[in-house]
């Protein structure tokens, strides 16, 4: 552009025009003058232009989601303002910036080490360290037991990385998982993932309170006090209260409740620095339950695995399994955190290898200190078996007490104050990330149904609501009341949300997307992919019923969400592979030969807005039927190059709002707006321009000229000539032609007596019928004529063959074929010959007649 011509346009010279499509905003507007008010002069838009900068430097409030936070009051101007000389309402939004900043500062935000780091060991270093980790080495030995530990870590360490990877790319927000997920492979995946990491955390935090009340109630046993009975009716009472007792610090005040993990924190270093110090140990009481000290022949008889009942390796692994879960802690509450970006990757991966040293640590001084039998008489010996072994009846020993942790410290109430910190730290973990979680997926109203839960309270936003129907859940899974028929449940739902998360990251990753570009880089899609496959094979391995339930409720709320269809879009990697899939296909294609036998009609159908022309789209949809390539073209006319501009904006709005209608009414298709000085200039772009490589339409689809024009005579010459023209532009870019015919423009109105013809075919219904372009019910008992009169290469045949096939509005109905006899040919002759073509065609007709050929027209006509 020119100096003159810019400040003809009202522009300084030097002015730079925006190229950049981010330039425009973020919806689209067609500017013109309001009536009756005259245009800015250029030097005041020259002077609002110094004032509200409209040259703006780069801003990160230009590039948030459009779909999360739409900010309407902040935005660029739109290229039409800037073509038309006028800018109005550009408002800087400071406003809404400063209420955004002033609710950010309000709200509660944590580091790496206290939002992540503290959560996630104290979430993994629970209650199965305690009272589990020692029947664990007694069942699987030492060998299998560090398999077991390094096989859980490498799982979880894998995870924790596609989970680095992913968080770090982009900003990430409250909803930890199921933002995650939601955002990179939509809101099914994301729904419903995130509702079973919910029911997981739910399970979780159940089962860290069992282990708590277990403790108490061993304690309670040992001093002689029984509440109930002594037993799982103690263990559930105590549990039922302490949940409520953990719920309502949780709604009091989230801060305290971060303040509290903290304080818990330091009786549970205490308790692991003391049971290594007492290992060094030796008493007599440590004796009676099977204490060797630290002996080769104790390490050697501990070394390999002795199962018993009926426990296997991976039975073991899935009671195991739980304790690596709390990876996730940290990452759940991803809205409380200063910068998840790096909280979560640094605190994650250190909170991993600090637990993995200690249970590793613990379990080697276990098998390397006690015996798996003991009966609290016999001086144990790892070679002399007690009389108890043999009949399994022995009450000590790593296979038989669960306690050998509390027995081995230098001061047993230490154990127990960790348990308490250990078991009250993860449940609060799990109790505070469920309901956070759920109502991450309430406000983005993927399910309509419990949106009443995203209210949140307080500064902190708390989901108090959703806290309420976390208790309940947790109550009801704590009736359950013993730690092993939990864990394998627990062990499941975590394993599944870990296979997803491990392949979201591999499908982001692979898809190959320019948007792609994670801050963390030290992953690979290959192992995220084999960590989901891992996850998925431990979970078949482990228990496969409970894997079968777990993936029908998965499957289930996927189809849920899918069938309710939310209105939301946030770019997710699952379309990126798509299109990386469809790029892929069109190229394979180009590059083929093709070959008749992979014909498919693919038809260009001239209707304008698909909803002003239903009929019409009916009938190409009915040939297409979702199977073959269906576009709607339409032609906005611009008489001059002030109209060309307004219109080009108006061609993709309707581009969009007629697709969003072909998607809402079930039809598979795609919208092409062109704009031109003329319809017969447009309908040629559309020719020449429509599809891409094989997928370009061959068949044009038009309306009767003036249809509804009820004295035909009245039709003007120069209307006839350019729908000639159209038509004969068709055949020039090698397309074939159908035209349809109807009494209506709105819908199908059939009548016994009457015919719609598309090029040759004739189509007739026996009743009188209306149907709407949503209408998807068939018309039944219909009847095609198809006037086979020349040799056009069998498209007058297979578009009714079309008609008659499933998804079609004439679903079953009759064929009739009428054909003419060559001149010389007898009409039996032609009919043999022609049922004998139809046969070998394989077209299923009803009614076959041959007309003599008329080479002079009759007396009375």
């Amino acid at each position: 552009m020119s100096d003159a011509q810019k400040q003809a346009d009202g522009l300084e010279a030097g002015d730079s025009i925006p190229s950049r499509k981010s330039g425009v905003s973020l919806i689209s507007e067609s500017i013109t003058d309001p009536p009756n008010e005259k245009p800015v002069p250029p030097p005041r838009i020259r002077e609002m232009r110094k004032n509200t900068a409209v040259d703006t430097p780069p801003d990160i409030e230009f590039y948030r989601s459009s779909v999360d936070r739409v900010d309407k009051e902040k935005r660029r101007p739109t290229i039409q303002e800037l073509a038309a000389n006028r800018l109005r309402s550009i408002d800087l939004g400071m406003e809404s910036v400063l209420h955004r900043v002033t609710k950010k500062e309000s709200e509660v935000k944590f580091g790496w080490i206290e939002g992540v780091f503290v959560r996630c060991l104290q979430n993994i270093i629970g209650v199965i360290l305690y009272i589990r980790l020692s029947w664990v080495v007694g069942q699987a030995g030492i060998v299998l037991g560090l398999v077991i530990i390094l096989l859980a870590s490498f799982v979880t360490t894998l995870t924790a990385l596609s989970t680095s990877t992913i968080c770090t790319n982009g900003e990430m927000k409250g909803g930890g998982l199921y933002y995650l997920i939601s955002r990179t492979l939509g809101a099914e995946f994301g729904g419903s993932i995130g509702l079973i990491f919910c029911l997981a955390n739910c399970v979780g935090g159940a089962l860290y309170i069992v282990g708590f009340a277990e403790t108490i109630n061993h304690l309670l046993n040992d001093s002689g006090i029984q509440i109930i009975d002594g037993g799982v009716w103690d263990v559930r009472l105590i549990s039922v209260v302490t949940c409520t007792v953990l719920v309502a610090i949780i709604c009091i005040s989230a801060t305290i409740e971060s303040k509290l993990q903290q304080v818990l924190l330091i009786p549970l270093i205490l308790s692991v620095l003391s049971f290594v110090v007492g290992s060094f140990i030796w008493t007599e009481k440590k004796q009676r339950y099977g204490y060797t000290g630290y002996r080769t022949e104790t390490l050697e008889a501990n070394l390999w695995p002795d199962f018993r009942q009926g426990h296997s390796f991976f039975t073991i692994f899935s009671v195991y399994f739980p304790a690596a879960t709390g990876i996730m802690a940290g990452a759940n509450i991803s809205g409380n955190l200063k910068n998840p970006q790096v909280a979560i990757p640094r605190g994650t991966l250190s909170a991993i290898l600090v637990s993995t040293i200690v249970y590793i640590s613990v379990l080697l001084i276990a098998g390397t200190t006690y015996e798996r039998d003991a009966d609290g008489i016999v001086t144990p010996d790892p070679f002399n078996y007690p009389d108890c072994y043999h009949n399994y009846t022995c009450p000590f020993g790593l296979l038989n007490y669960y306690q050998i942790v509390m027995v081995t410290s230098v001061w047993p109430p230490v154990i127990s104050i960790g348990i308490i910190a250990a078991t009250l730290c993860s449940a609060l973990a799990s109790l505070v990330s469920a309901p956070k979680i759920f109502q991450a997926i309430c406000e983005d109203n993927v399910i309509p149904a419990i949106r009443m839960f995203a209210k949140g309270y307080g500064p902190g936003n708390d989901p108090r609501r959703a806290y309420a129907l976390a208790f309940v859940v947790t109550t009801a899974v704590l009736m359950i009341g013993e730690l092993n028929y939990i864990a394998p449940v627990i062990s499941n739902f975590f394993l599944c949300s870990y296979a997803l998360v491990n392949y979201a990251c591999f499908l982001a990753s692979f898809s190959q997307s320019p948007g792609f570009r994670p801050a963390f880089r030290y992953y690979s899609h290959w192992l995220s992919l084999l960590a989901a496959v891992m996850c998925v094979a431990i979970m078949f391995v482990m228990s496969w019923p409970t894997t079968i339930l777990t993936l029908l409720f998965f499957i289930t709320v996927y189809a849920f969400i899918k069938h309710l269809k939310p209105d939301v879009n946030w770019g997710t990697s699952t379309t990126a592979t798509t299109y990386m899939h469809t790029l892929s296909g069109v190229m394979k294609l180009a590059k083929d030969e093709f070959h008749v036998k992979n014909y498919r009609p693919q038809v260009l159908v001239l209707s304008g807005v698909p909803y002003e022309r239903p009929s019409l789209v009916r009938m190409a949809y009915s040939i297409t039927r979702g199977t073959s390539l269906l576009v709607c073209g339409n032609v906005l006319i611009a008489k001059d190059t002030t109209q060309m501009n307004q219109q080009l904006a108006a061609a993709r709005r309707t581009e969009e709002m007629s697709q969003k209608v072909l998607r809402k009414q079930g039809i598979k298709g795609v919208c092409k707006a062109v704009v031109a000085r003329t319809l017969e200039e447009g309908c040629d772009m559309l020719y020449q321009a429509s599809g891409l490589g094989r997928l370009t339409p061959n068949i044009v689809l038009l309306g009767f000229i003036e249809n509804d024009v009820a004295d035909r005579s009245s039709i003007k010459l120069s209307s006839r000539n350019s729908y000639l023209k159209i038509i004969q532009q068709a055949f020039y870019n090698d397309m074939g032609v159908g035209v349809f015919r109807s009494k209506s423009s709105k819908a199908f109105s059939v009548h016994p007596d009457k015919k719609f013809r598309v090029g040759n075919a004739a189509i007739s219904d026996s009743s009188v019928t209306t149907h709407s372009i949503l209408t998807k019910t068939a018309s039944r008992g219909a009847t095609i004529d198809v006037w086979w009169l020349s040799d056009d290469g069998g498209l007058t045949l297979l578009v009714p063959y079309l008609l008659t096939q499933s998804k079609s509005y004439l679903e079953g109905a009759r064929l009739r074929v009428f054909t003419i006899a060559a001149e010389g040919t007898s009409i039996s002759t032609e009919e043999e010959r022609m049922a004998s073509l139809l046969q070998k065609f394989r077209i299923q007709y009803t009614y076959l007649h041959v007309v003599a050929a008329i080479n002079q027209p009759r007396k009375e006509t």
